[in-house]
């Protein structure tokens, strides 16, 4: 990577939430992230740097996407939401990307694209955007560098654990005790997966 971003874009559908299936009604619609996005996007807003998205949807305006990704804490931490409904293109074509771009006031070589398909680079590429592949679990690892690069590593570390969560503490110890063996029997094993369950917020932890 060069110097990292002013500005980092996001396509959503499989880079921040799991895409639903084509011609889902959208009060149907469901929101599940991918791996940790709200931590992800949180530490580069506290580095300082304007995030966006740009996304495909025939029918949704920005508003109606800001109030799916409430439900998963992303809404707030984006600056600007494209819509191709709402500008008529949807990528490759890159018009999203420059109208994001504009939107934040950052020239295309400040900024970089997150996203996990071709037409996302090809949008990317057509906007002059450097662009990231984010992978399957979302765009935590794809971002790690970046981070690093703007926060220092054990920094970067700290805002991805995040705060942890005594539900999914509680949840999996809970767990270990059901499993069929004596309480306690697995000793250390069963302390350190609590922690994990309790800094993925998640039991079992990933």
């Amino acid at each position: 990577m060069n110097r990292p971003p002013r500005a980092i874009l996001f396509d959503i559908g499989d880079t921040l939430v799991m895409a639903n299936a084509p011609g889902t009604p959208t009060d149907d619609l469901t929101v599940t992230a991918l791996g940790t996005p709200h931590l992800t996007l949180a530490a580069l807003r506290a580095a300082g740097v304007r995030l966006g998205a740009v996304t495909d949807t025939a029918v949704m305006g920005a508003d109606q996407v800001r109030a799916l990704l409430a439900q998963v804490g992303l809404a707030d931490l984006l600056e600007v939401i494209i819509t191709s409904s709402e500008i008529g293109a949807a990528k490759p074509d890159p018009r999203g990307v420059l109208a994001a771009l504009r939107a934040l006031d950052v020239d295309a070589g400040d900024a970089l694209f997150v996203g996990d398909a071709e037409v996302d680079r090809a949008a990317a590429e057509g906007a002059a955007v450097r662009f990231v592949r984010a992978s399957v679990d979302g765009p935590d690892v794809a971002l790690r560098p970046v981070l690093t690069d703007l926060l220092g590593a054990a920094t970067a570390a700290r805002w991805l654990c995040g705060d942890l969560d005594t539900d999914a503490a509680a949840a999996a110890a809970t767990h270990h005790d059901n499993l069929t063996k004596p309480r306690g029997a697995l000793g250390r094993l069963e302390t350190l997966g609590v922690r994990l369950a309790a800094i993925a917020a998640c039991d079992p932890p990933p």
